[in-house]
């Protein structure tokens, strides 16, 4: 019996597999990452697995980051305790597919725990005060479905100097650092945030119509910070945004823009000397009812060029280490395009018959580097593929005309307006409206086109025209005559078709 039972103990510990060596908590020991895997993207329950690991950086593919972890619907949180020699700010950087989020002293400086198609890299900068500070980080990753990676790496920007080999180091290119994004249920930006997400270095451009920004907020009542490094030449800079409801514009905590009242329509604009070097700007939007936009863009001093690649010579790269920027080829002027309506074709020439590189789809931004001859197209960069979609179908941060044609063709005359203004003047068919809520006239049958006035809740208004596809009317109260969205509206007298087509 003694050797039948030794035999089956052999046997049984024979076939048992390696596994990474599991350790409890502090056991790893400074400056490892201690690594907490779960089966679930929540990160709740009871780890699969704690592995120790030198750095954070991975990258899994679509297999399973280590043995009993699914390839598919997990999640990893790291812990340690890093030394920073010295103090001042640094800036940390994590490329990630999925989500990720980075707590330093239990303070989260990047939140950002979606799904994502893609892999996406995350900057933000946090303040160490005290030369040879003992940190505490925390680290944490899911995965939905697909390929897994995720890396982190941190510099110092401005402050003492580190000692070679104390830490990651990671190249910057300027102003090429995303928007985060953070979206509360509430107009007061109070946490927690309920969803996040990031959006093109490049001004903002957004028009959420009357929808919710993101599938967890409602349509009305919430609030969003938007949070960007760049890095600027010296030189006084003007920022120019709009907003509805409001919002407010911060850089480096100084407040260049306040519209935290509502002033829909309206452009206000602000001053600010900045050094050269890196700095953050914060803009805050709320949205209390109805239709909800967001505009931003700036100008630098006379004399001042921002390349459209965000290098800026000598203060490019980690202290002004870089080298000089680059000769650049190609157009020189870019915006940020939003698109409106999808999905969107996305094709490899301005020409419906050419053919689709890939579809668009709504709310997505990409980077415009051109347009054709007759303003029809628009050129776009997609992740490092330049194609041509529609510019009605696309929201563009700032004028078209100042893209270079890259069509090929040559512009005669004078290009046509990527949105039309002057509606005509037609008379009174006798036909009214009640309005059903607090409502906005504009310039155009469109959100892009400026706002000329507005309807309060209950007035009646003289309806002179519509829209070809039934959407818009075209009214007059008070003396005043603009665009309006007819759905907010009801007929008391008179028939809508009896209203002529006005465009």
């Amino acid at each position: 019996m003694r050797k039948y039972l030794i035999g089956v103990l052999l046997v049984a510990f024979a076939v048992i597999p390696f596994v990474p060596r599991l350790v409890t908590a502090q056991t790893c020991g400074s400056p490892n990452w201690e690594g907490r895997y779960f089966n679930n993207v929540d990160l709740s329950g009871s780890p699969v697995q704690t592995i120790c690991s030198p750095v954070i950086d991975f990258n899994w593919g679509i297999g399973s980051p280590a043995g009993g972890v699914n390839p598919d619907n997990f999640g990893v949180r790291w812990t340690s305790t890093q030394v920073f020699p010295a103090s001042g700010t640094y800036l940390f950087t994590v490329t990630v597919e999925d989500g990720v989020r980075l707590y330093i002293n239990g303070n989260p400086i990047i939140n950002s725990m979606q799904d994502s198609p893609e892999p996406r890299t995350l900057s933000t900068t946090y303040e160490i005060t005290t030369s040879g500070a003992a940190v505490f980080m925390t680290l944490e990753m899911n995965n939905y479905v697909g390929n897994a990676q995720i890396k982190l790496t941190w510099s110092l920007t401005t402050g003492g100097t580190a000692p070679p080999g104390t830490g990651p180091t990671v190249p910057t290119t300027g102003g090429g650092f995303e928007w985060t994004i953070e979206y509360f249920n509430n107009l007061a930006l109070t946490a927690p945030a309920a969803a996040t997400g990031t959006a093109p270095a490049n001004g903002i451009s957004r028009n959420y119509q009357q929808n919710a920004p993101a599938p967890q907020l409602p349509a009305d009542g919430w609030s969003a910070r938007w949070t960007r490094i760049v890095d600027f030449p010296a030189g006084t800079y003007t920022f120019s945004g709009r907003a509805d409801d409001g919002m407010t514009v911060t850089v480096d905590g100084v407040v260049v823009i306040n519209q935290a009242s509502f002033a829909f329509g309206q452009t206000f604009t602000g001053t600010i000397d900045l050094t050269a070097g890196q700095h953050t700007i914060a803009v805050t939007h709320f949205d209390e009812q109805l239709d909800a936009d967001l505009f931003l863009t700036w100008e630098p001093a006379v004399g001042t060029t921002l390349r459209p690649d965000g290098c800026n010579g000598e203060t490019a790269g980690i202290n002004g280490s870089a080298p000089p920027c680059p000769e650049l080829s190609g157009p020189t002027i870019t915006l940020s395009a939003v698109v409106r309506a999808g999905p969107l074709n996305f094709r490899p020439r301005p020409d419906k018959s050419s053919g689709r590189i890939k579809m668009l789809h709504r709310g997505e931004e990409y980077t415009a580097v051109g347009r054709s001859g007759d303003n029809i197209w628009v050129q776009l960069d997609v992740n490092g593929t330049k194609g041509w979609s529609m510019t009605e179908f696309l929201t563009l941060s700032g004028d078209i005309n100042t893209l270079a044609v890259t069509d090929g063709t040559q512009v005669t005359g004078t290009p046509s307006a990527a949105v039309t203004t002057t509606p005509p003047t037609p008379v009174f068919t006798g036909v009214q409206a009640q309005a059903l809520g607090n409502m906005r006239l504009r310039a155009a049958p469109n959100t892009r086109s400026d706002r000329v006035g507005g309807v309060n809740w209950g007035q009646v208004v003289n309806v002179l025209g519509r829209s070809a596809n039934g959407e818009w009317i075209f009214v007059e109260i008070n003396g005043l005559q603009g665009w309006t969205s007819l759905r907010w509206y009801k007929v008391t007298q008179g028939s809508m078709d009896s209203v002529p087509v006005l465009q």
